[in-house]
């Protein structure tokens, strides 16, 4: 059975095999929509608002790269902020051809290689990715007793969908933990290092920042689309779309699971599954729009000191 799951577990990572399954689920969810109706909401997005979501995709861009840039620095390297902007678009945009943790991970790690010794490197990048779960799921939190007034029709399904999202995000962080501490368990002084990271609690801070906007830019997705809906009530709901996202396994970037879980998590609202798979596709489209011109940043080679 352990030889069958292995089998299973090293198909799935295959790039192929994910970006057929993503297909897949795509297929299914357009199969049971109306996509005459569906077309027609995302013909009717407000370029305003999509200008706008360009707009907080790019201030996330730089604000993410300044979390990297404090993190890096308390891990004991240093580099110029466009040099960690650089590393992070890209990653942006090299996690929109693959699974997005792994393919972004690794190319933000390959372009700042020569700036850092490994392990200073990974340290960052990972306390970078947990302190962003950490901020994702303390946003989910606050925004609780929102969360369950719009599944007042059915309470307890509601509230039991809520409590296994926001447990799936910490289970993902205890993953992210453990996983981590075995990669360090060889390295002396690696854990005490990492500890003194956790002990800083700015970047948690800068990181519930960052998921804020990430949650407004899922806003005015739905409000660009002219649903007749409460904007605060759409916020509020975005930390669980996000978490369920985020606590699934990677596809092609998070097309065809972001669909999957908008659709259950923006039901409670009234929003139909055409409605709630057009907030996801310009959520996702707008995010690949901004993402993708990182892969320009490939014709500039940039000449980094050693940081080591």
């Amino acid at each position: 059975m352990s030889g069958l799951r292995r089998g299973l577990l090293t198909m799935f990572r295959h790039r192929g095999m994910r970006f057929a399954l993503a297909l897949a689920l795509l297929a299914l969810i357009l199969r049971v929509i109306d996509r005459g109706m569906l077309l027609r909401h995302l013909s009717s997005l407000n370029p305003w608002a999509a200008t706008a979501m360009v707009g907080v995709n790019l201030l996330l861009l730089l604000l993410c790269s300044w979390r990297w840039l404090l993190i890096g620095s308390a891990a004991g390297f240093r580099a110029p902020w466009h040099s960690f902007i650089r590393s992070t678009w890209l990653s942006w945009a090299a996690a929109e051809c693959g699974p997005a943790l792994i393919v972004g991970e690794w190319a933000r790690f390959q372009v700042m290689r020569n700036r850092a010794a490994p392990l200073q490197l990974a340290m960052s990048q990972f306390v970078d990715r947990l302190s962003g779960y950490a901020g994702l799921i303390l946003l989910a939190l606050v925004c609780i007793p929102w969360q369950v007034e719009f599944g007042e029709a059915r309470r307890g399904v509601w509230t039991a969908l809520i409590v296994a999202v926001i447990g799936a995000g910490f289970f993902v962080m205890v993953l992210l933990l453990r996983r981590f501490r075995t990669t360090l368990g060889n390295e002396p002084g690696a854990l005490d290092s990492l500890a003194a990271l956790f002990t800083v609690p700015w970047h948690y801070l800068l990181s519930l920042l960052i998921n804020v906007l990430f949650a407004v830019s899922f806003t005015l997705a739905a409000l660009g689309l002219g649903f007749p809906v409460n904007g605060f009530s759409v916020f509020c709901l975005s930390p669980l779309v996000l978490l369920g996202v985020g606590s699934l396994p990677s596809l092609i970037s998070d097309w065809g699971k972001r669909e999957v879980v908008a659709v259950v998590v923006l039901s409670p609202l009234g929003f139909s599954p055409e409605q709630s798979l057009a907030v996801s596709i310009v959520y996702g489209g707008i995010h690949t729009v901004s993402a993708l011109p990182g892969l320009l940043l490939l014709l500039h080679r940039e000449s980094g000191s050693g940081g080591r």
